[in-house]
């Protein structure tokens, strides 16, 4: 048998250690084939895709339906706000934190009201397997309730599966690196289902759930690495990828695929869930300047300590060679050689952990005319006055002009859940804030059922016990 650590060496011999400008396209090798016409094309602008915006338009009766329900007064489609839900990053403890968050809208009636929900790092696990497995949350609560017990253990890794995925990779030509067997567990933990392993599926998968309106329009999120400090942020949707920086997307089921000036000839399949679920909780792959900025924050958040303005900024132009990454995650740039588009030079984009930039993933939400938001923070910041993860979302909101409700740290930091607004406003959004009060290491990955019970619990019944303060919070707004 294949031992998981061979599977790493593999991994790693054939890693790009960092990310660097190229101005040639990648080298094809002798696995790989092409058409001779287009099998992808980039989408270029900032709009929303038509797909995304028909999935809004299915999915708005079950909303306003849901929502009639659970204020218990009548709306029209014109009276059903935008709501999206928008989930923070921090490891399991921020997958758990985000299925009782999830648990805790499915039991007071308000899950099917959300329009859009958008993940980060560890978050995204938990929406993925939401995705994949079906059902109610409860369901889902009963099944990772199992898995998490120690996740990774030698008996839970599929061995031969992902030995096979990896394989398959190579030989069609890609290079193998850390984030394909860290994807590989990611998903055989939250995306395997009965008789399968999870690996083989895919990000355009959940296409026709999401086009029918079952399911929110799932948002998944990390940042582009060529954009430190200033992070840029990358989205994926069932539907397409793509950066309002870039001003540039490619359907979902061009993930992975080579293209020069706009255009794929590549007839290579997509890279898997698998692969873009590592992307987005790639924490491991920042560049020493933003090791340097999480501990500034994390001192900030634990003892109070002052974090100077503009960290990052200066320490990368003292510090070149500090913006560097070993063994980022990236993938081909559909941008490469196109006109009129930033980073068109490189033929890969570095793609990181978003907590990078923001921990909590309002961003793509800002974009999409959301009304009411509703966050699960589950950072190492949350339970602190310095509230670094919500300071960013807010500073982010002024600095482009948008508009958001003002916070009280101290209050967002100790109640289980808080509601923001500006009554003197109504184009301000409602901002509800449900932060983990219960600290676990970002980097423990197995959970007792006990502890499992105790991370979700707690913030389910934040949301259980606010059911009408939710609901009279909702009904001003209308």
């Amino acid at each position: 048998m294949i031992k998981p650590a061979l599977l790493l060496l593999l991994a790693l011999t054939t890693a790009p250690l960092v990310a660097t400008q190229q101005s040639t396209p990648p080298a094809k090798s002798f696995w790989q084939t092409a058409s001779t016409t287009p099998t992808a094309r980039v989408r270029q602008g900032t709009e929303l895709c038509p797909q995304e915006l028909a999935a809004c338009q299915a999915r708005q009766g079950i909303n306003q339906q849901a929502l009639a329900q659970f204020l218990q007064l009548p709306t029209t489609p014109t009276t059903v706000p935008a709501i999206g839900v928008a989930c923070s990053g921090g490891g399991m403890r921020a997958a758990i934190a985000t299925l009782g968050l999830l648990s805790g809208l499915e039991k007071i009636g308000l899950l099917d009201a959300i329009t859009y929900l958008a993940s980060l790092s560890g978050s995204t696990w938990t929406a993925s397997s939401w995705l994949q497995q079906g059902g109610s949350i409860q369901q889902l609560r009963a099944t990772l309730k199992k898995r998490l017990v120690n996740p990774f253990g030698r008996k839970n890794i599929p061995t031969m599966a992902i030995a096979k995925a990896l394989v398959n990779k190579y030989l069609i030509g890609r290079s193998l690196g850390i984030n394909d067997i860290y994807g590989c567990l990611i998903a055989s933990t939250f995306l395997a289902k009965e008789g399968t392993s999870g690996l083989a599926t895919d990000l355009a998968d959940f296409a026709d759930q999401t086009a029918q309106g079952s399911v929110p329009v799932p948002i998944f999120t990390s940042v582009i690495g060529q954009t430190s400090p200033s992070y840029e942020w990358m989205e994926y949707s069932p539907f397409e990828m793509g950066s309002t920086f870039l001003k540039a997307w490619i359907p979902a089921e061009a993930i992975g695929k080579t293209f020069v000036n706009g255009i794929s000839y590549d007839l290579n399949p997509e890279e898997h869930m698998s692969y873009v679920l590592g992307i987005c909780s790639s924490a491991y792959a920042g560049g020493l300047v933003d090791v340097i900025q999480l501990v500034a924050e994390n001192a900030q958040a634990d003892y109070g300590l002052a974090i100077p303005l503009g960290l990052n900024s200066w320490i990368s132009t003292l510090l070149p060679w500090s913006t560097d990454r070993v063994a980022s995650p990236s993938l081909p740039n559909f941008c490469y050689q196109l006109a009129n588009t930033p980073l068109n030079t490189y033929s890969t984009l570095s793609l990181v952990d978003a907590g990078m930039a923001t921990n909590i993933p309002c961003v793509p939400l800002l974009r999409r005319n959301t009304k009411i938001y509703i966050i699960c923070d589950a950072g190492s910041d949350a339970n602190s006055p310095a509230g670094t993860d919500m300071h960013e979302v807010e500073a982010y909101a002024r600095q482009h002009n948008l508009t958001f409700p003002s916070f009280d740290y101290n209050v967002l930091a100790t109640a289980p859940l808080s509601i923001w607004a500006d009554q003197n406003d109504p184009t301000v959004p409602l901002v509800i804030h449900v932060p983990n009060h219960n600290a676990f290491s970002t980097l423990k990955f197995s959970y007792s059922e006990n502890e499992f019970e105790t991370l979700c619990g707690a913030i389910e019944q934040a949301v259980v016990e606010h059911r009408d303060v939710i609901a009279q919070a909702i009904k001003r707004m209308l």
